[in-house]
């Protein structure tokens, strides 16, 4: 039987890394990595980053830093080659829209055609991708993963199991000036439509940072149609909480909580167990101040075929 782990992480928000606080969440999640060190198989171990790797994504420093401190201790665990992200409304750059707001609001408004929309972001040097340069070089520069753009693209784990990382985070303006984002981010999807044509047959995950919830009215009706049709699991961050949820239509919706904002508040990850491509078990592992380490969760779940209840 062939069995595969997924960590799911979520919400980093990687930034001074203060030892009584970010740096005392983050070391308890590396102990608790290493308890756990004889269930993590490092060939068939993976990590998934749905967003929000760093708290403010502005410079290449930023994310030097979260490379050195905390990418370099993750490979301990799981291969760098086995590791996938996907940007945040945290990731991007805000400082371009000091300089460059109208121009960046122009063209996200200026298209209504999905057709035309989705050629604009897949054109070279455009201002919405250009948010995330820091980004960009950081996961070209630090990651090893052959198939990445800015927009989405997809990787398979194993020939079994694809999976598509799609960036929520076109859009976003990333907090500035108290901009909402929630009902206005747009999606391409072009290369998300031909994900799933060209893997019937396979398990297929999406992976992206917001809940649909967040998108366009348009952009919801679509991904709605291609959850119902063919992707088989939806992962997703942002939402900082948790929750395991089989939906009517069979696809099964899994979000982790925030890895890190403050250690008083509620933070996790989870760890996705397949076993021969079908979503067996997922353990979630919860932040305990007062125990001041992560710890599993009671309510386990083992998922099997579906999965009915939530976390």
């Amino acid at each position: 039987m062939k069995e595969i782990k997924i960590i799911h992480l979520s919400d980093i928000h990687y930034d001074k890394n203060e030892p009584e606080n970010q740096g005392l969440v983050l070391n308890s999640f590396f102990a608790d990595l290493s308890a756990k060190d004889k269930d993590l198989i490092p060939e068939t171990t993976y990590c998934i980053i749905s967003g929000d790797l760093v708290n403010a994504g502005a410079s290449d420093n930023v994310y030097s830093n979260f490379y050195q401190n905390f990418i370099k201790r993750l490979i301990d665990y799981v291969p760098l080659k086995n590791i996938y992200c996907t940007p945040g409304n945290h990731d991007l750059n805000r400082n371009i829209f000091k300089s460059q707001f109208d121009e960046h609001k122009e063209k996200i408004l200026s298209f209504t055609d999905e057709t035309k929309f989705n050629d604009f972001i897949k054109s070279e040097d455009n201002i919405v991708l250009k948010k995330f340069e820091p980004y960009k070089k950081f996961v070209l520069d630090k990651l090893d993963s052959s198939n990445f753009n800015l927009y989405g693209f997809s990787e398979k784990l194993i020939p079994e199991i694809s999976v598509f990382f799609l960036n929520s985070s076109l859009c976003s303006y990333g907090g500035y000036e108290k901009i909402e984002d929630a009902g206005n981010l747009r999606i391409e999807t072009s290369e998300l439509n031909k994900w799933l044509q060209e893997n019937e047959g396979r398990k297929k995950i999406l992976v992206m940072h917001h809940p649909i919830e967040h998108l366009t009215s348009f952009a919801q009706k679509e991904l709605k149609y291609m959850l119902n049709n063919g992707i088989d699991i939806l992962i997703n961050g942002h939402i900082h909480d948790q929750e395991i949820i089989s939906t009517s239509n069979g696809h099964i919706k899994c979000c982790s909580p925030q890895l890190f904002s403050d250690k008083n508040d509620l933070q996790g990850y989870s760890i996705l167990t397949f076993k021969d491509a079908v979503l067996d078990n997922v353990e979630y592992r919860q932040w305990v101040q007062r125990h001041r380490k992560f710890m599993r969760r009671s309510e386990e779940r083992r998922v099997g075929k579906e999965c009915r209840s939530r976390w």
